[in-house]
Order: C-alpha cells, then sequence, then structure tokens
C-alpha cells in the first residue's frame, strides 16, 4: 500500500539520520510475491583505520558492546505468542500482551548498529586490533574472528554480558541462557580486540562494553572457562580464514 511504502521511507530516512549516511538513490517496482528490499551500503576509511577480522594479537583483551542474547530471547517471545495467535485465530479480539517483554521483543525487531563505540574509537584515536559484528551467533562470529587472526581464545562465561530481561525470559521457557548469548544470533554487537593497556583509557569515554577474555597463542586452542568450572573447547579448523 502507498502507507506502506511512505512507513518504509520513513524509517530509512530515521536510520540515514542516526548513521550519518545520506540515501542517494532508489526505485520501486511491482513485484507478484513478496516485498524485497535491496539496499547498498558505501563508506571509506583511511587504511590505517581499518579494524580487519585478521588482527587480534596474543595477550590482547577480547571486548564485545552491549548484552548478549536479546534478540534470540525476542525471537522465542515472538514466536510463542504467534503460535497461541494460530490457537485463537477465530477470536478477532485476541492480541499479545507483550508489555513484559518489550526490551527482547525491541532487541528482535529494532536493532541498532553501535556507531556509538564508532565514534567514540575515532575521538579517542584509538583503532582496535581486530573487529566484527554479531551476526550469525556470537560464537561462530567470535571463533571466525579468533581463526582468521590465527591465535586462539579464553572466554569466561561468568563475563559474558546477559540483560536481565534475557534471562528471565530463559527462565520463563526454562531455556539455559548462556545458549541464547552464545548461539542465538542477531544480537548486532561488535566484538573487539584492544592491547590491555588501552582497555583502560576506553572505559573512561565508553562505558557500553565489557572485557569477556583474552587472546593466546594459537596452540591453546578455543576455550570458555565455565562457570561450573568445566573447561569446554572448540574446534577453529573447520572455520574459514577471512
Amino acid at each position: 500500500s502507498t502507507e506502506m511504502i511512505h512507513s518504509l521511507y520513513d524509517g530509512l530516512i530515521r536510520a540515514s539520520d542516526i548513521y550519518n549516511s545520506p540515501i542517494i538513490g532508489g526505485d520501486i517496482t511491482a513485484s507478484p510475491g513478496s516485498l524485497v528490499i535491496s539496499i547498498t551500503v558505501n563508506g571509506s576509511v583511511s587504511e590505517e583505520k581499518i579494524a580487519y577480522r585478521s588482527g587480534a594479537q596474543t595477550g590482547d583483551a577480547i571486548c564485545v558492546t552491549g548484552d548478549l542474547g536479546a534478540a534470540y530471547a525476542g525471537l522465542k517471545i515472538l514466536l510463542r505468542e504467534k503460535a497461541v495467535w494460530g490457537q485463537e485465530s477465530n477470536d478477532t479480539e485476541f492480541a499479545p500482551d507483550l508489555s513484559d517483554y518489550e526490551y527482547v521483543v525491541k532487541r528482535q525487531l529494532l536493532p541498532e548498529g553501535r556507531n556509538d563505540l564508532i565514534e567514540t574509537l575515532e575521538q579517542q584515536n584509538m583503532t582496535p586490533t581486530s573487529m566484527i559484528d554479531i551476526s550469525k551467533n556470537a560464537l561462530q562470529d567470535l571463533m571466525q574472528l579468533i581463526s582468521s587472526s590465527k591465535k586462539g581464545a579464553q572466554i569466561f562465561e561468568a563475563a559474558i554480558p546477559i540483560a536481565l530481561e534475557t534471562r528471565a525470559v530463559a527462565d520463563e521457557l526454562q531455556d539455559d541462557v548462556t545458549q541464547y548469548a552464545l548461539q542465538g544470533g542477531e544480537d548486532f554487537e561488535l566484538f573487539f580486540t584492544l592491547p590491555e593497556k588501552q582497555v583502560n583509557n576506553l572505559v573512561n569515554h565508553f562505558k557500553d562494553f565489557v572485557v569477556i577474555g583474552r587472546v593466546t597463542s594459537q596452540n591453546e586452542g578455543f576455550r570458555i572457562q565455565m562457570a561450573s568450572g568445566e573447561e569446554m573447547h572448540f574446534d577453529l579448523s573447520e572455520m574459514s580464514q577471512a
């Protein structure tokens, strides 16, 4: 509908304002089926400011912005309510009450890029040794970064940032919240590595990140120290090199 197209463009304009990315073109073509949207984003950066996936160094701190698992918690709630709606399909008055799940549902439906971190790094003239966004899932994306850097990693489960709202959903559905955080995906936070000596400087100017582990030598592998004391090992050999 015309109203839907206007709403779509309103959202694009808001996003362009937030991320300082002007819209320079657009085309609308009729489709016999579903709505299809294709967007290309171009940018530029000086070579010395590029943070590749492959630059992590032994001893670096492994950092992550925000919290993990909320988007997956939101998806679980939406799928549950969709199933209930299907059972109540004859009830035209039925409407799900998502007020108790506002945070996690928003994280699923309205993800935001962490340009606040990027701006702070630019202001402080800091460049992470490596960086990757969290789209597939946190575990796979971090393993990709470590594999690309030809290093190992030691991660601490107790340090993984998980929002109270995410924990509440996992408790309600009797799920393992660490699985939400590590394997849920679509959080669109950022993993990045920094020399230990730079972490305190960043903390003074940017609060929404935590250190969850450290980069180790390649022969030490990829390990997660669980809160129970158990150490889990993951195979990096099948990860593609980026």
